[in-house]
């Protein structure tokens, strides 16, 4: 059976395809032929004349009066770049905003969070329509992930979005825990009438910078070297084909009420930037002529292209639905749903046909295991919004999930030997939360001094629970030895006496590692139920001390039942030096709360060093192991910001912002070091524990940060009379990070050393090291962007500068610096008079390649890995090249 087979065969995913099917007909049925909703019209119109929802609680108020940086981003600029993902769409407009595609991450090939100036994913909020969203229950593990969860943004249909906001500010005190590096808040289609449908195709067209095709292998037994010769052409490749459909529908609902539903359909094939492999892969064998040992004959006809880095194969479908209808003249019901479902395929580290970890019985050529991923996500939202005694007013009740299932395909238990399976349920990740909120404002006249004050307020009762289902056993557990006739192989002492156990009970002996290669699946051990509620409460005041001189305070109280209460505060200002010039400041305290999934994911992972495959092992801080190795209970990461810029419009079309910020970051959380080698093992054995993980790790409060830096906003709309209307924009970041004050070694671990001889330590004070985690992030990102339209004709063409970075690693020598690089996208419209519309375009369209700053190591050369490997940490922009694309779409 081939791959795609294996990933074809799905019932699930048929059924996705069929919903799909069924909904994009029923839509394209209902459209009424020859009209054009005004739900579509230009993109600028979208923004709402930039009046911002969040920031304040006061309304009315635009993004230029602002006492904090808003981007407001209408729905048509998202998408129009091209992008299918929610996340690229964002990243290429927000300079604060990173998304980096990795590849052979395990599970984080199957959904990559963003992150906001430089911190982990779930240091940044996310909200649909003001409502908070529940996190993934999947822990995003690498680089700069750090160990935690954020919101899965792909979840979102691209068309449920009017406009997005993303609030550049720290607002905690305002909108609750986690929103130390920002917000983004998705304000969903809400038109009566009208919709959209639209088929997207587009595949990598792409000549691999630094790869060399490979034209024929030569085990060559005089010299005892394998021979590769290559075609002298870098790879060219056509792959990573994906259709995506689309579609939005708004239909009227009582007397001013309405009902609008989005959906959205992608079937995503496999990309590989991966070179050809040239270990040996068999070993060798006896000459029957001459008795010698010679290279197997299969050395040359088998895959050299075995390990795929790219994006993975997928499947997912997703409804999102937005509804109000009135009940009375001053209240009105509101229901928000989302439903979403995703099945994909990632390949893992490939295992040749000599390797340890084969039995060539099952896989004489060897094999690259494959994990298969299926994510559920849905909420529903449901409340009462309204005007009481001139109070705006909403209660709302909320009720989310994440699920998170694992198979791995292809893959064995070696412990198992012939007897393994080669298909195995590795366990499900479950993330449920439940929200009771309530929130209202109102604008009380002369109540400040003579003054108008506005005046906030509002709770909100939260629940989550996270739980581990363990996998099949095979899928975790080690089996002992075997003697041939299957009694198990004790083991003996020199003198060829059993070994006995504390309990007087002979030791089995072990040779080989369990659990399903690539990623053992979670054991019962590993099985956990993590339960909390929470309970918060804010005010939130602002008021015109004077004509050209406002002031917002803001004050939240949050009480945890597993930490503990905290309290937060904000102070905002804003200043008008003259009409369209604008001085703006804020200060503020945040905080994020560990979350369930940092506090009790325990999993086991496979590693890469020098061509060598070994497992680390996560303990969560409640397991005995972690504890006897320090691990305490995590304290929540709390923050100071504060931000100073100024906003002006100097002329008509123009706008022009300059934001300072500086973030003080206190007990940062993250995993900890690798923690191994004799002073370990007898740690444990003294506290009575015992382990067959060789690695260990755990989540520390593990040391402080400051982030500082600037963000420049530049947009200018111009409008002619025989040329067509234009839009420039020009976005740039500078973003600063520092690591600070490494918290000190757990007592338990002073004075004792890993298997390398190291300080055993939770973080490395290595300075090389530090600087590596500081670099993590471009310190700068620069966007610019022309658009033109004149009629029926636009186009859009961008392009996006990503500073020199450094990709860090749990392993050091597994670290790549990348320099600056520059991407172009280009898209072209053509929007006939019945609504039916054609785009053209490309992303990379120069077709970039990441560069490495050691140019005397190429990536086709200096070792086998980084052949192999050569674009698996890559930088902000990805490493697949040049993608073109075609949509064809219809508006009514």
């Amino acid at each position: 059976m081939s791959d795609m087979d294996l990933f074809k065969v799905s019932k699930r995913q048929r059924l996705i395809s069929l919903k799909m099917g069924v909904a994009g007909f029923v839509l394209t049925a209902l459209a009424p032929v020859g009209t054009v909703s005004t739900a579509y019209a230009a993109d600028e119109a979208a923004d709402l004349e930039e009046v911002v929802i969040i920031g304040s609680r006061v309304k009315g108020r635009t993004e230029l009066e602002s006492n904090v940086p808003v981007d407001v981003i209408g729905g048509e600029k998202l998408r129009v770049t091209g992008y299918t993902d929610t996340n690229s769409m964002i990243e290429r407009l927000v300079p604060s905003v990173n998304f980096r595609k990795t590849t052979g991450t395990d599970t984080l090939d199957h959904q990559r969070p963003i992150t906001m100036r430089g911190l982990p994913p779930g240091m940044s909020l996310v909200l649909l329509n003001k409502q908070r969203h529940h996190p993934s229950a999947m822990m995003s593990i690498w680089g700069q992930a750090g160990g935690t969860n954020g919101v899965n943004l792909d979840t979102i249909p691209g068309f449920a979005i009017k406009r997005v906001e993303v609030l550049r500010d720290g607002a905690a005190a305002q909108y609750g825990a986690d929103a130390i590096g920002g917000v983004v808040n998705f304000e969903l289609q809400d038109a009566s009438e009208g919709g959209q449908i639209q088929v997207n195709y587009g595949m990598y067209h792409t000549s691999v910078t630094g790869i060399e095709d490979l034209a024929s292998v030569h085990a060559n037994n005089e010299t005892g070297q394998l021979e590769f010769t290559g075609t002298g052409e870098e790879m060219k490749i056509n792959d990573g084909g994906t259709v995506t459909v689309d579609a939005n529908y708004g239909l009227g609902v009582g007397d001013g009420g309405f009902f609008n539903i989005s959906a959205a359909y992608k079937n995503q094939n496999h990309s590989n930037r991966g070179g050809f492999d040239a270990r040996q892969m068999f070993d060798k064998i006896e000459d029957p002529v001459t008795g010698e040992m010679i290279f197997d004959p299969r050395e040359e006809t088998v895959e050299r292209f075995r390990m795929r880095y790219g994006q993975s194969e997928l499947e997912s479908g997703s409804v999102l639905y937005n509804s109000e209808v009135p009940i009375s003249e001053n209240l009105r019901f509101f229901s928000i749903g989302k439903y979403y479902k995703q099945d994909s395929l990632s390949w893992g580290y490939t295992r040749r046909p000599n390797d340890s970890r084969n039995v060539s019985e099952i896989y004489p050529e060897g094999y690259t295991p494959r994990i298969n991923v299926e994510i559920t996500d849905w909420f529903a939202n449901n409340g009462l919004k309204g005007e009481i005694d001139g109070w705006e007013s909403d209660l709302s009740f909320y009720y989310g999930k994440s699920h998170i299932t694992t198979w791995i395909k292809n893959t064995l238990n070696r412990s198992y030997g012939v007897h393994s399976k080669t298909d195995l349920f590795n366990g499900v990740q479950k993330q449920r939360d439940w929200y009771l909120s309530f929130n209202s404002a109102k604008l009380l006249e002369g109540a400040f001094f003579g003054r108008d004050l506005n005046v906030a307020f509002g709770g909100t009762y939260r629940d989550e629970r996270f739980e581990i289902e363990p996998g099949e056993k095979q899928s975790w557990h080690t089996d002992f030895d075997r003697n041939a006739d299957g009694s198990p192989a004790y083991l003996r002492d020199g003198d060829g006496n059993l070994v006995l156990d504390g309990d007087g009970n002979p030791q089995v002996t072990y040779s080989y590692p369990g659990g399903s290669q690539v990623l053992p699946g979670f054991s019962p051990e590993n099985a956990v139920v993590g339960k909390r509620n929470s309970f918060g409460a804010y005010v939130d005041l602002d008021t015109d001390l004077t004509e050209d001189w406002n002031i917002g305070v803001a004050a939240r109280y949050e009480d945890y039942s597993d930490f503990g209460s905290t309290f937060n505060g904000k102070f905002a200002t804003r200043y008008t030096i003259q009409e369209g010039l604008n001085l703006r400041g804020a200060i503020s305290t945040g905080f994020m709360a560990p979350s369930l999934v940092q506090n009790y994911t325990q999993s086991t992972n496979t590693e890469i060093s020098d061509g060598t495959l070994f497992d680390i092992s996560l303990f969560s801080t409640t397991s005995d192991i972690a504890q006897a190795l320090g691990a305490r209970s995590l304290k929540p990461t709390k923050s100071t910001n504060i931000s100073v810029g100024l906003a002006a419009a100097p002329i008509d079309g123009l706008t022009v912002s300059l934001d300072f910020y500086n973030i003080e970051i206190r007990d940062m959380i993250r995993r900890s070091r690798f923690l191994n080698g004799p002073d370990v093992d007898q740690i444990l054995a003294d506290a009575g524990l015992t382990s067959q993980a060789s690695y260990f790790q755990y989540q520390a409060n593990v040391y402080d940060q400051r982030v500082r830096g600037f963000d420049l906003v530049l947009t200018y709309a111009w409008e002619t009379e025989n040329w067509g209307d234009f839009n420039f924009s020009a976005v740039y970041n500078y973003n600063d990070l520092k690591i600070k004050n490494i918290k000190d070694v757990p007592e338990i671990l002073r004075g004792k050393f890993d298997g390398s001889g190291d300080p055993l330590e939770l973080f490395s004070s290595d300075p090389a090291r530090v600087t590596a985690v500081e670099n993590a992030n471009p310190p700068h990102k620069l966007n610019a962007s022309i658009s033109w339209q004149r009629n029926g004709l636009s186009a859009r063409f961008a392009g996006t500068r990503y500073g020199a970075e450094l990709q860090p690693q749990q392993i050091q020598e597994n670290e790549q610096r990348y320099s600056a690089a520059i991407i172009y996208d280009l898209d072209v419209t053509y929007t006939f008079e019945n609504g039916m519309y054609l785009s053209v375009g490309a992303m990379n369209l120069f077709d970039q390649y990441p560069k490495k700053d050691n140019p005397e190591c190429p990536a086709n050369g200096c070792s086998t890995w980084d052949r192999i490997e050569s674009f698996r940490y890559s930088t902000g922009f990805g490493f697949e090249g040049r993608f073109i694309y075609s949509k064809l779409g219809f508006r009514f």
